[in-house]
């Protein structure tokens, strides 16, 4: 069976808003419990089950928004080739040429760009290093930096982070698509 380049569109289009929206309630589950078993009073990870896949969670997230949100916005076929300096950098050009999608109520553009990097070398950790070797082969970080985010006591910070992080990506305009 030949799909038409269209059809495809449209089915990556769906999986991308399927994917966001998996993970994205996910997260929020996960959030939920941490604060419920005050996985946020301890700084072992060991101890904070709920925090160490949560962090995991925002982390696929945000790699998972990167070129998601910005095939939504371009319908790119290539995005899904490109490696996550390209398509940081694509957006980032997409809000430099409109910076009213990020509007004024967020961190500024080299900060988001700043921590979108971060959260990428932690994915980067998690999906190529492991624990307890995590910190191995950072690209845009630095070890204490990824420390940081793997104490469940930063919780609160680490959720601030995030959600600034997310508007890199969720702020974007998307395709209409219609059956």
């Amino acid at each position: 069976m030949h799909r038409t380049q269209q059809t495809m569109n449209v089915f990556r289009f769906l999986s991308a808003i399927g994917n966001a929206n998996i993970l994205w309630h996910h997260a929020a589950a996960l959030e939920d419990d941490i604060k419920a078993k005050k996985e946020n009073a301890v700084s072992d990870l060991t101890k904070a089950p709920h925090f160490a896949a949560w962090i995991r969670m925002i982390t696929e997230y945000i790699c998972n928004s990167l070129f998601h949100s910005y095939f939504q916005m371009t319908l790119d076929q290539k995005v899904y080739d490109y490696g996550f300096d390209k398509i940081i950098e694509k957006i980032k050009e997409t809000h430099i040429k409109n910076p009213s999608y990020l509007g004024d109520s967020y961190a500024s553009l080299d900060n988001l760009v700043t921590l979108i990097k971060l959260f990428v070398d932690l994915r980067h950790c998690f999906q190529h290093g492991g624990l307890p070797n995590v910190t191995r082969n950072l690209t845009y970080t630095t070890p204490d930096r990824i420390d940081h985010l793997l104490d469940p006591m930063n919780f609160n910070e680490i959720r601030k982070m995030f959600m600034d992080a997310r508007a890199f990506t969720s702020s974007l305009p998307s395709q209409s698509v219609s059956f």
